[in-house]
């Protein structure tokens, strides 16, 4: 039986300066990785973001570095003449109208990074919620109207479907707001 004759090329031995030289570089653009990470990473924008809606072209979410009624009608691209120069807070929800400008709540309060507020905020609010579905919200809203508002967040293991670990894991999407 004759051995069958092999095709391949054999790679050349790298010498030792080779294999130096493409450490070195490897290092360099490792290096260079490195130092230009804080370059690429994403930054949240400076400002306070706000949501306008209604009668203007650019609907949406704004950031304004100076946070007025005024310049969040003109970031989405309506007529600012002779709206107020009233200061807003992050997450406010800016209604524009033919008949005027109303200042409302968030409309979707995880979406701008705020906490939702367990005795104000509707089905849809809390249905946003990690794990809260549509069911177990429309029981916080309904168990919210029967008892009261909640007192701490703790309260919300008196809603059937919430338990212990489940408040603990909503805890830092919640606040209490006022007790009204």
């Amino acid at each position: 039986m004759s051995e069958r004759p092999s095709f391949r090329r054999r790679a050349p031995p790298v010498s030792d300066r080779r294999r130096e030289a493409m450490m070195l570089v490897l290092l360099l653009a490792v290096g260079l990785a490195i130092a230009a990470r804080p370059l690429w990473e994403p930054r949240a924008p400076q400002g306070t973001l706000v949501e306008v809606s209604g009668d203007v072209p650019n609907p949406g979410l704004h950031v304004l570095e100076v946070p007025t009624v005024e310049r969040a009608v003109a970031a989405a691209g309506g007529d600012p003449a002779g709206q107020a120069a009233t200061r807003l807070h992050d997450g406010d929800h800016i209604i524009v109208s033919g008949t005027g400008v109303r200042i409302a709540p968030a409309s979707n309060p995880l979406l701008v990074g705020l906490p939702v507020d367990i005795n104000h905020s509707d089905v849809t609010g809390l249905a946003a919620l990690p794990g809260i579905g549509p069911k177990t919200a429309a029981a916080i809203v309904d168990d919210r109207q029967s008892n009261g508002p909640f007192r701490s967040v703790g309260e919300l293991e008196r809603v059937r479907g919430i338990g212990a670990e489940t408040v603990e894991a909503l805890r830092p999407y919640l606040t209490l707001g006022d007790l009204r």
